[in-house]
């Protein structure tokens, strides 16, 4: 029962993302960071090459992680990125829950997981909290990396 309730918990966590960030799932382009790195992302799936053919001065996660969702749904599927970003935050929500519960406890975990997914949505401004822009996955890929050094 405790595994179906983890589950449920994980599966909340993305549904509360998703449905506060559906409202604004219509916008195709909500700043130019966005749209820089969807162009970097489509001229990667073109074979180009990031940082020679299309230039940002921010990390490379955001092009190759939104390439591959390009060439998973098609190179112009702007509302395929905005769902794999609600699944994105949804699961670093989840890794942020396994990681406070590894290290204090559930309540802690619970705590943080809520936390974050409400604070991803009123923190910022709307312009900062919609569109599919680097901070996301960096956060997203440093979570990730913090819980696989926890659990080794």
């Amino acid at each position: 029962m405790r595994t179906f309730a983890g589950f449920l918990f994980a599966l909340f966590l993305i549904v509360a993302t998703g449905a506060m960030r559906w409202p604004g799932m219509e916008k195709e382009i909500w700043n130019v960071d966005e749209a820089v790195t969807f162009t970097m992302a489509r001229q990667i799936l073109a074979q180009d090459i990031p940082y020679r053919d299309a230039v940002d001065q921010r990390n490379p996660l955001a092009p190759y992680f939104q390439a591959a969702v390009f060439g998973l749904t098609g190179q112009a599927n702007i509302k395929a990125q905005h769902l794999s970003l609600v699944f994105l935050i949804g699961f670093t929500a989840i890794l942020l829950w396994r990681i406070a519960r590894r290290l204090d406890g559930n309540g802690i975990g619970i705590a943080a997981a809520l936390w974050f997914t409400l604070l991803c949505m009123v923190l910022p401004s709307v312009r900062d909290t919609m569109p599919a822009h680097t901070a996301w996955y960096l956060i997203f890929f440093t979570t990730l990396g913090f819980y696989a050094l926890i659990r080794a």
